[in-house]
């Protein structure tokens, strides 16, 4: 299994055909940022580290929150 890694969750997110970029901020948050992102209803994501997520689950991630603003 691929190690998760915030570089390795972006490359997922790329193959997928996402230009949005997961980013750490302060205080565990992770938040995804770029492309149609500023579109969104939301883009943080709520887990408690990055880990909680495998690389699959990342891009359901990013394709949940990038549905949520075609879908409103």
């Amino acid at each position: 299994m691929p190690r998760v890694t915030v570089e390795a969750v972006n490359q997922a997110i790329a193959a997928a055909g996402g230009q949005e970029r997961l980013w750490r901020a302060p205080g565990g948050r992770f938040w995804l940022y770029g492309g149609d992102s500023p579109r969104w209803p939301e883009t943080l994501v709520y887990v408690s580290r990055l880990s909680s997520l495998s690389l699959e689950g990342w891009v359901a991630e990013w394709r949940r929150l990038a549905a949520a603003a075609t879908n409103r």
